[in-house]
């Protein structure tokens, strides 16, 4: 299968030194599979650059210059580049930051081979934790993930809303969206899933291990470098979160034709049920 592993970054020096490696050396390890590592960056300080030393030595690596309106407008970016110019049968999305263990790609990808479409890390299924949150972190997160990605919108498919590392099969899911009206920040990754459940129910996720960063200033905090931002990240994030809802309500009333069949609302534990019937891998 043909790959893209989609990174967006902002100020992420320290760790894209050292990601990089160990990506060439995982995409090495699975040659079966067609890697490209797509970065969309805009960054003040040395990612770019670094960036641009790594691709000398592997061309599978691509960067791009990002608009620097927030993660959504940079993960859609990178979306519609890949589409257009790269023709991936999947792409990943990821952090920078070592957040997650890309060791676990392999299993994505063996995921969707045998028919899911949406393939999520989770940390709230069974299995699935943080490493290094504060109180106030666990707290945050639980307000996003639960209280109104769950609660109110009503989010069903998956357990962890919010995640990055994902991976999406392009055909009949990824090509179909409209990618018009998403939200500018981090509201984009939990709105993403409530568009995809619109176009398939195939989702699979299983438990992982996130772990807070060691390196690089997180960009989710009162940091009063990143205030504003945040402030208008969370007005966006409930906002769509209403917006959820209510296209939730107007679909029960009156369901779209040919819409997936819904797992039963808020049935929580009840995660990655077996496939009706097969899909090819691409």
């Amino acid at each position: 299968m043909r790959v893209t592993h989609l990174i967006p970054t902002y100020n992420e020096s320290e760790n894209i030194r050292r990601l990089l490696p160990k990506l060439q050396k995982f995409y090495l390890r699975h040659r079966r599979h067609k890697f490209c590592t797509l970065i969309i960056d805009d960054s003040t300080d040395d990612t770019c650059k670094l960036i641009k030393q790594f691709q000398k030595k592997d061309p599978s690596i691509i960067s791009k210059l990002g608009p620097r309106q927030g993660l959504g407008t940079a993960i859609v970016y990178g979306y519609r580049y890949a589409m257009r110019h790269l023709k991936p049968d999947i792409i990943i999305t990821n952090e920078a930051d070592f957040a997650y263990n890309h060791e676990k790609i392999s299993l994505m990808l063996q995921k969707i081979a045998v028919g899911y479409d949406v393939v999520v890390a989770s940390r709230h299924c069974p299995g699935g934790t943080t490493n290094g949150w504060t109180w106030s972190r666990h707290l945050n997160h639980w307000i996003a993930n639960t209280f109104f990605a769950t609660w109110i919108a009503g989010n069903s498919y998956v357990s962890d809303h919010n995640g990055a590392f994902r991976a999406i099969r392009v055909k009949t899911v990824l090509d179909k969206i409209v990618w018009f009206g998403f939200p500018k920040g981090f509201a984009f990754l939990n709105y993403l899933l409530y568009v995809i459940s619109t176009k398939t129910n195939r989702f699979y996720e299983f438990p992982t291990t996130y772990h807070f960063r060691t390196r690089g200033e997180s960009k989710i905090s009162f940091n009063q470098k990143y205030l504003l931002s945040y402030l208008y990240n969370i007005y966006e994030y409930i906002t769509f979160c209403l917006y959820i809802r209510f296209k939730n309500c107007q679909n029960l009333l009156n369901p779209p034709p040919n819409s997936p069949k819904p797992p039963p609302y808020l049935h929580l534990h009840r995660r990655n049920p077996p496939l009706s019937r097969p899909r090819s891998a691409v």
